[in-house]
C-alpha cells in the first residue's frame, strides 16, 4: 500500500518532467499548487487504503 501512495508523486513528477508545453508553467504559484495537490491526493489514497484495511 505504501507503493501505491508513493506512485502518485512519481506520476505527477514524470508528467511535469517531460519537455512539452504545460499549463501554468510560468506561474509563480504553480509549483506550490502542484505540491499541495499531490499531497492531497496522497492523503486521500492513504485514507482510502486505511478504510479498506490495506495497511
Amino acid at each position: 500500500s505504501i507503493t501505491i501512495i508513493l506512485t502518485i508523486p512519481t506520476i505527477v513528477g514524470g508528467i511535469y518532467g517531460m519537455n512539452v508545453r504545460l499549463p501554468f508553467a510560468n506561474a509563480y504559484w504553480a509549483f506550490w499548487w502542484l505540491i499541495g495537490g499531490t499531497a492531497i491526493l496522497c492523503g486521500l489514497a492513504a485514507w482510502w487504503l486505511w478504510r479498506q484495511d490495506y495497511f
